[in-house]
């Protein structure tokens, strides 16, 4: 099953640069199940933070508000969704490689870790345990074999800039 939730309405409000109204799209969704909605949008959001600038030069505008949406999902994550793996892994990862960025605080660098050791240790999803160990592991020979083992196209399926940015970053 995919990470995050795509749809023909999402790709429409991408294609046009509307990511604050992508966001709200998929915190109205009705018909998801809640930890799709809050994985989705922590990610979306804190993606939009790092790397929205880059998509479209307008978003350096709306940096802040991607940022205060990241939190609201961070909070949501660490205090409701402490055990669906979906979200430690993407969380995870997020505060793993971006500990210095978002918070100038190495233990949130151990946090990220501790959460994805977490996620690949509860997930009953071979490929969302192996992910997380891939994003863990610092042994260049172990991460090949793990991407052999992964597959990306269950994950990230779709042709949103979520699913892109892993997909690149995976192989």
């Amino acid at each position: 099953m995919a990470l995050f939730y795509y749809d023909e309405n999402m790709n429409q409000l991408e294609k046009n640069n509307e990511y604050l109204e992508l966001i709200n799209y998929i915190e109205n969704k009705n018909n998801i199940e809640n930890y799709v909605k809050i994985v989705t949008g922590l990610a979306y959001s804190w993606y939009l933070f790092e790397e929205g600038e880059l998509i479209c030069r307008e978003l350096r505008n709306d940096w802040e508000k991607f940022f205060e949406k990241f939190k609201y999902y961070e909070d949501i994550c660490l205090s409701k969704y402490s055990n669906e793996p979906k979200i430690l892994l993407i969380l995870g990862y997020i505060l793993d490689i971006n500990w210095m960025l978002i918070y100038q605080d190495e233990k949130y660098e151990k946090l990220g870790k501790d959460l994805l050791k977490k996620a690949f240790s509860i997930s009953t999803d071979e490929d969302v345990a192996n992910l997380a160990k891939y994003f863990c592991s610092t042994d260049l020979s172990q991460k090949n074999q793990l991407i052999s083992l992964i597959n990306l196209d269950k994950l990230f399926p779709s042709n949103s800039i979520l699913d892109k940015y892993f997909r690149e970053i995976i192989r």
